[in-house]
């Protein structure tokens, strides 16, 4: 069962790719549950979330066990972790009440130590354990068993690592324009932008430039919602890119315009004040 996370994965990364947007979003339950209604939830996603529920309610961690995608993703990285389970075959009694803890269904008791992808480190097998000696975390060169405090310290370091550097490594979602460097007397403004939350949002407020006057590039960060507009001085300058960022967008479903979709909350580092 645990191979079903395989197709699903191709799947998602297959529609993800032709599409150029997280299709699959509508389809998460952790996003649907999490965003609190967010823009890519829809009526069916709710009922998603509600089978998903009802499944793990009958096999426990059903999700997460067979379904989850991001567990395929995390196979091949166990594998040179360097924390995990280990097991004393001297101290260990083979009772199995390992195996019964293991919220994933693995098999601790059959293994010096646990490599398998779908350990998560939440340790319930060594807290089952009935003899203290036979289960340890241990991390790679070091001889003395590391304390379970390791486990959450680790991941709340490479989590806030990862949000501090995000805006460093962000690439653009949209890039429009002559490629190469900017012409020469060219200026840039950088507009932080509310309603620029994916790649199709991007993509819509790119398109509101494209026939901006004097706009030579733009470049959609939809990662920290961010245009970066590259323009002629001479002909346009930030308010009137602002102006045409905060105009209306065209429905592709309805063939109405909607007005309000964006709206530009800081120009250049400097707060704009709602209107």
């Amino acid at each position: 069962m645990r191979w079903l996370r395989l197709p699903l994965l191709a799947l998602i990364l297959w529609a993800t790719w032709t599409a150029g947007e997280l299709v699959f979003r509508g389809y998460d339950p952790y996003y649907v549950l999490f965003s609190f209604g967010g823009h890519e939830v829809q009526w069916w996603s709710w009922l998603v979330l509600g089978a998903v529920l009802a499944l793990m309610l009958v096999l426990p961690m059903a999700w997460c066990r067979w379904l989850c995608p991001l567990g395929a993703t995390l196979w091949p990285l166990a594998l040179p972790g360097a924390l995990r389970v280990t097991r004393s075959a001297p101290a260990c009694s083979s009772c199995r009440a390992c195996d019964r803890a293991c919220p994933q269904g693995l098999a601790v008791s059959t293994v010096p130590s646990v490599r398998s992808g779908d350990c998560t480190a939440c340790l319930e097998c060594v807290a089952a354990c009935r003899d203290r000696r036979a289960l340890a975390l241990t991390a790679r060169g070091v001889s003395r068993p590391i304390h379970w405090a390791v486990v959450p310290a680790l991941i709340t370091i490479a989590g806030v690592a990862a949000v501090a550097a995000s805006p460093l490594l962000a690439v653009p979602s949209v890039e429009t324009g002559a490629p190469g460097p900017a012409p020469e007397g060219a200026a840039v403004v950088s507009l932080r932008v509310a309603g620029v939350r994916c790649a199709r949002m991007a993509q819509a407020a790119t398109g509101l430039l494209e026939s901006e006057p004097g706009v030579l590039r733009v470049r959609a960060f939809a990662a920290r919602g961010e245009l970066e507009v590259t323009y002629d001085p001479a002909v346009t300058d930030p308010g009137g890119i602002r102006a045409a960022v905060e105009g209306p967008v065209l429905d592709e479903h309805t063939g109405e315009f909607r007005y309000g979709v964006f709206r530009v909350t800081e120009v250049d580092g400097t707060r704009v004040p709602p209107p």
